[in-house]
């Protein structure tokens, strides 16, 4: 069976959490449901650096632990073929962007 990862950011955690209950309601299994603050490892290795490598201010803050004070990820994983199409849909229609990686295997 065919699968999908997708990975969105939002700006803010209750619209992620939002995204996610909806995810469930379309039978996203809990499982498959990642919800954690936006971190340097989410981005790629030359992200946040601007002019004058000066930091991105669209990006996290340095120290920010707290889910409230930073852009929030949403990972969804194994999910199935089937589902792809309308959960993309879910997390395109409120998050700041949006990743879908087939997978293999």
């Amino acid at each position: 069976m065919t699968t999908h990862t997708l990975t969105a950011l939002f700006s803010d955690p209750a619209t992620a959490e939002q995204a996610a209950e909806r995810l469930r309601a379309i039978g996203v299994p809990e499982a498959s449901l990642d919800l954690h603050p936006e971190t340097a490892a989410d981005m790629p290795p030359s992200a946040g650096i601007g002019l004058l490598d000066l930091a991105d201010p669209l990006l996290p803050r340095a120290g920010t632990e707290n889910l409230a004070d930073a852009r929030t990820v949403l990972v969804a994983s194994r999910v199935p073929e089937e589902l792809s199409a309308e959960a993309g849909s879910i997390l395109r229609a409120e998050s700041v962007e949006v990743d879908d990686e087939r997978d293999t295997g």
